[in-house]
């Protein structure tokens, strides 16, 4: 098998080490359904499995290494995930917190509401945890709200112009260009691929005023935004504050389904889309679609 991994890492160089294990795995799992890897008994095996995109991309390996007689198989099974994608409901988890972005705003703007209230931006402000908590969840939606990108916002450093950055493979929030530059993120390789990188995000003058304050208050300059807090301390707070002023838990992920599910309500353009693909940090437009709830 390392034989194949070998030949695999010839004809695609570009595999990142996590992209080349996957593919180890997959081959290590099709040699124990058949170690000659006949193509009926992985077609019959990979025909069973419950989860399509499981199945398409176990064959994939088998596509880079040209082993005869996958490639129908491969391309009935993505036809297949096509089709999922294209039909998709919550599950019942995500059932139990789906709302609508009408609601998602107003609950936003409750959080503003408290946060006005009680001075809590003010450049003055000695904020406990509690208050701090509250500012972060509240600038955070108002950001994902217009930019429904991935877990990103709680590793960005901040700067004030683009001179200042030092290590290009960070993300940042250029405070001169009120946008957020990212080159560390899970896409990030096919964005690469295209000579996209760094990805520019570019916040409205409401949410960048927002983050303005709060760095003016914190004395932010060169370090993190939120105080080198990890994603899922920061997408917990979020499900905490969402829960608290809405009743239903809505992370980052959730937000996204949510924001994707009612902009494809409109039946929008293909420049449209594409705009918004890149405010989801998306190159492939059927990994864009997964996010859509009918």
């Amino acid at each position: 098998m390392e034989s194949d991994i070998a030949l695999i890492r010839e004809r695609k160089p570009e595999l990142s080490v996590h992209s080349v294990n996957t593919y180890r795995q997959s081959l290590k799992r099709l040699y124990k359904v058949s170690p000659s890897l006949d193509v009926n008994e992985i077609k019959k095996y990979v025909y069973n499995l419950e989860n399509v995109a499981v199945a398409r991309n176990l064959i994939t390996p088998l596509l880079i290494l040209k082993k005869p007689g996958f490639r129908q198989i491969f391309d009935d099974l993505a036809n297949r995930y096509h089709d999922y994608v294209m039909n998709q409901t919550p599950t019942e988890r995500q059932r139990r917190n789906v709302t609508t972005l009408a609601k998602v705003r107003k609950m936003v703007r409750r959080m503003r509401e408290d946060v006005t209230t009680h001075n809590l931006l003010s450049p003055t402000k000695k904020l406990n945890q509690r208050e701090r908590r509250l500012v972060i969840a509240y600038i955070s939606y108002s950001i994902l709200l217009e930019l429904p990108m991935r877990s990103n916002l709680a590793d960005l450093r901040v700067v004030q112009t683009l001179n200042a950055i030092k290590n290009k493979n960070q993300n940042f929030y250029v405070v001169s260009q009120r946008s957020i530059f990212l080159s560390d993120f899970k896409t990030k390789r096919a964005f690469a691929r295209r000579d996209m990188l760094p990805l520019k995000l570019t916040l409205s003058q409401k949410s960048a005023n927002l983050v303005n304050l709060y760095i003016a208050q914190n004395k932010i300059e060169g370090g993190p935004l939120f105080h080198q807090m990890s994603k899922s301390k920061h997408n917990n707070i979020l499900l905490a504050h969402s829960y608290k002023y809405l009743g239903v838990r809505i992370g980052v992920t959730m937000l996204r389904h949510i924001i994707l599910s009612e902009f494809e309500k409109r039946n929008p353009s293909l420049r449209e889309r594409k705009e918004m693909m890149k405010k989801m940090q998306q190159i492939n437009i059927e990994t864009q679609m997964s996010y859509r709830f009918l």
